[in-house]
C-alpha cells in the first residue's frame, strides 16, 4: 500500500544518518588507538586547534571548508564525509525498506494503516527502526575499522552486543505485532504445512512453537533470543576458525569476525546470523579476489562481508524463511547439517595444506 506522506521523513532520517555517520568517524578514528571519544574535542590532527562546531556540520562542514582545515587549511581526508553521506544513506534505505516497501513482510499497512495513511510512524515502528540503526550503525563501524587496519576492536562489538541484549526484552518476538497474532500450532509439521510465523525484529523465536514456559511477546523470550543469538553468533566464526586452522596449519578467520557475529546475534536471531554467515562467502570471494588481482597476497578483512551477510539475510527472510524453516525447526536435520559441514571444512582444509596453496588469510580481524 503506498503512503505518500511517508516520504516527508527521508530528509529527516538522512540527517539523523549523517550526524551518525560523524559520531562513526569519530569512533572508528579513535577506539582503534584506544583514544576516548569525549576527550578532547574534534580539532585539527595538524594545528591541534579545536573544530568549530559550524565546521564540524555532517556533510555540510566538510564542503564548506573544501576538505581543508578551518584553522590551519591542511587538507583532510574525503573518508570522513563518505562516511557521513553512506550512513545517511544506509538510513533513509531501512526507513525505505521497512515502511515504505515493507521488505520484510511485517505488515505495517495492517498494523497502523490509520497512523500511516497520514505520514505518521507510530511508536512501534520507530522503536524498530532505532533498534535495527543501532544494530547497523555498529556493523558498518566495525566494519571500517577492519577495512582500515584489519582489526574489529572489541569496545566496538562489546557495545553493539549489550545494546542488544539490554533492547531484546523490551521488542521480544513478535513485536511489533501483537503476541495474540501467534498462531496456536499442536506440532512443528503445522507450522511447515499451513502457518505463517509473523515477523519481528528478530524474524523469528528462537523456536517454534513457543515453548510452554515462554509467552510471545515476553521480555523473557526476548532475552532469550537475545542471548542465544549472541552465543551462536559468537561460536560459529569460532568453530569454523579452529576446525580451518587445525586442518589447514594456519589461522582462518580473526577472533574480531567472531565477536562482530555475536553482536549482530544479540540484535537478529542466531537463524539470521546462521544464513548471514553462509551468505557472506559471496561477497566475501569477490572481495577475495579483488584484493589477491590488485594488492598480491594480502590479509582479507571479512567483517565487511559478515556484516552485509547479515543485513541480507535478515531482508532477503520472505523468500529464504520458508525454505530453511524445515531445517530450523527440525533438530536433527540441524545436526547432520553441521556435522557435515564441519567435516567439509575439515577435508578442503587438509586438501589445501597438501597442494600447497598460497597462504592467505580470510581475515585478520582480532578483536584489539
Amino acid at each position: 500500500m503506498d503512503f505518500p506522506w511517508l516520504w516527508i521523513w527521508l530528509l529527516p532520517v538522512f540527517i539523523l544518518g549523517s550526524a551518525v555517520g560523524s559520531f562513526i568517524n569519530v569512533v572508528v578514528t579513535r577506539i582503534p588507538t584506544e583514544r576516548s571519544l569525549l576527550w578532547p574535542s574534534s580539532h585539527c590532527l595538524s594545528c591541534f586547534r579545536p573544530i568549530r562546531w559550524f565546521h564540524n556540520l555532517p556533510i555540510i562542514g566538510y564542503l564548506w571548508l573544501r576538505g581543508k582545515c578551518g584553522n590551519c587549511h591542511t587538507p583532510y581526508s574525503s573518508r570522513y564525509m563518505w562516511v557521513e553521506v553512506c550512513t545517511g544513506f544506509l538510513f533513509v534505505g531501512l526507513f525505505v525498506a521497512e515502511f515504505l516497501a515493507d521488505v520484510r513482510g511485517v505488515g505495517w499497512s495492517k498494523l497502523f494503516l490509520y497512523e500511516m495513511k497520514f505520514g505518521l510512524i507510530p511508536l512501534r515502528g520507530w522503536a524498530v527502526f532505532i533498534c535495527l540503526a543501532i544494530c547497523f550503525s555498529h556493523l558498518l563501524a566495525a566494519s571500517l575499522c577492519d577495512i582500515q587496519s584489519l582489526e574489529i576492536p572489541l569496545p566496538i562489538t562489546i557495545t553493539g552486543t549489550l545494546f542488544g541484549l539490554a533492547l531484546a526484552p523490551f521488542t521480544a518476538w513478535p513485536f511489533p505485532s501483537a503476541p495474540l497474532s501467534v498462531p496456536q500450532i499442536a506440532t512443528w509439521e503445522d507450522l511447515l504445512r499451513k502457518s505463517q510465523i509473523p515477523v519481528g525484529i528478530m524474524p523469528w523465536p528462537f523456536w517454534f512453537p513457543v515453548p510452554w514456559e515462554l509467552e510471545a511477546g515476553s521480555w523473557q523470550l526476548g532475552l532469550i533470543d537475545g542471548i542465544l543469538g549472541m552465543i551462536v553468533g559468537a561460536l560459529l566464526c569460532r568453530v569454523v576458525r579452529w576446525v580451518y586452522s587445525f586442518s589447514r596449519g594456519m589461522e582462518g578467520m580473526g577472533v574480531g569476525d567472531s565477536d562482530l557475529m555475536m553482536m549482530a546475534g544479540a540484535f537478529l536471531g542466531w537463524q539470521v546470523v546462521l544464513v548471514g554467515f553462509f551468505l557472506s562467502v559471496v561477497p566475501g570471494i569477490l572481495v577475495g579476489t579483488g584484493q589477491i588481482l590488485f594488492k598480491g597476497t594480502q590479509s582479507l578483512p571479512f567483517g565487511p562481508s559478515l556484516a552485509l551477510g547479515c543485513v541480507i539475510s535478515l531482508y532477503s527472510w520472505p523468500w529464504i524463511g520458508p525454505m530453511v524453516k524445515p531445517l530450523f525447526f527440525e533438530p536433527v536435520l540441524m545436526g547432520i547439517l553441521g556435522i557435515s559441514s564441519i567435516l567439509i571444512l575439515g577435508a578442503s582444509g587438509i586438501a589445501f595444506r597438501f597442494l600447497g596453496g598460497p597462504s592467505n588469510d580470510i581475515s585478520s580481524g582480532v578483536a584489539s
